[in-house]
């Protein structure tokens, strides 16, 4: 098995230049005959991501951004583009080479509900990452592990909910069982795909000032998957906006709205932040029926309602 990479020091965690994902359709044309269509899920997509930066990636349901994420982590095959982690290659890497590389890279998934096995009790859903990985396997080692994960994602005390299952936590204890097994393992990076679209408001906080915390404590990098810009401003850097496939923006949080000539954009801003930022988008407008797709699409006319904003509006 591989070694974990050695990081050059002040250089990207994770680094992703020109990466597609294509998914092959089958459709009967003329006489009969198949031919095959394509869904360009990720097109050309570019980005960095610096050793505890924290990277909002938004967009509209069905952009692309969880497939984006689900071929970073090697569970979609790219078609074709390169990642880079920790100064290594990751493409196409062999199931053993990129077992390695989820030691060190690791996903919060949407659904809490979906995540856990509902016939485990936490205390096995947190240790069954360092079981397959083959980290701490004394027992008392594996346990302290456990409980430390577990306070680290806010259950506490641990030991009170080892014995538990999932059906009897709530949403947001259940998010955070999710947390803890991926913190077990002492990731560097993590790939947050809506962790906190499917809890209540009075939660969703409580998991974003989690996420901050780890941020500034282990200095840990985190790509925040999410739809709603509301959420983006306690938490990220830099926010990169996506669209049919493409990140069509990328900024700094301070700056996110005050220069995009995307009309979508502008218009995201306008529905989710709260003001002054609002205040940049009050003309923008679109109409969704209008909306092309990635499957029909060249990659030009992806953009074709994605228009430019006129230059006085953004001088």
């Amino acid at each position: 098995m591989s070694a974990r990479p050695v990081a050059t020091p002040g250089a990207a965690i994770l680094q992703v230049d020109d990466l597609h994902k294509r998914f092959t359709l089958s459709r009967r044309g003329l006489w009969g005959r198949e031919q095959d269509a394509f869904v360009h899920a990720v097109d050309g997509v570019s980005f960095e991501l610096a050793r505890g930066e924290v990277l909002a990636l938004v967009g509209e349901s069905g952009c692309g951004k969880s497939t984006l994420a689900l071929t970073l982590l090697g569970l979609e095959d790219p078609t074709s583009g390169s990642i880079r982690f920790e100064g290594a290659e990751i493409t196409h890497q062999p199931p053993a080479a990129m077992k390695q590389v989820r030691r060190h890279m690791q996903m919060i998934f949407q659904d809490p509900y979906e995540s856990l096995n509902p016939l485990m009790n936490v205390g096995d859903i947190v240790a069954e990452p360092l079981k397959v990985h083959g980290l701490a396997k004394e027992r008392s080692e594996r346990r302290a592990r456990v409980i430390q994960a577990l306070e680290d994602a806010g259950l506490k005390p641990a030991e009170r909910f080892l014995a538990q299952l999932p059906h009897e936590l709530s949403g947001g204890q259940r998010q955070r069982v999710v947390i803890a097994a991926a913190l077990v393992l002492e990731p560097t990076l993590l790939l947050a795909d809506e962790p906190v679209s499917m809890l209540d408001v009075s939660i969703r906080a409580e998991i974003l000032n989690l996420l901050a915390e780890l941020r500034t404590a282990q200095g840990i990098s985190i790509l925040f998957i999410t739809h709603d810009l509301g959420t983006v401003g306690a938490l990220a850097d830099r926010v990169a906006v996506m669209y049919l496939s493409h990140i069509i923006w990328n900024s700094d949080r301070r700056n996110r709205c005050s220069k995009t000539r995307s009309i979508r954009t502008r218009a995201r801003c306008s529905r989710s932040c709260p003001c002054p930022i609002r205040a940049c988008a009050t003309n923008a407008s679109f109409s969704a029926a209008r909306r092309p797709t990635r499957s029909t699409c060249r990659p030009a006319a992806a953009f074709i309602h994605a228009v430019r904003w006129p230059r006085s509006a953004v001088a």
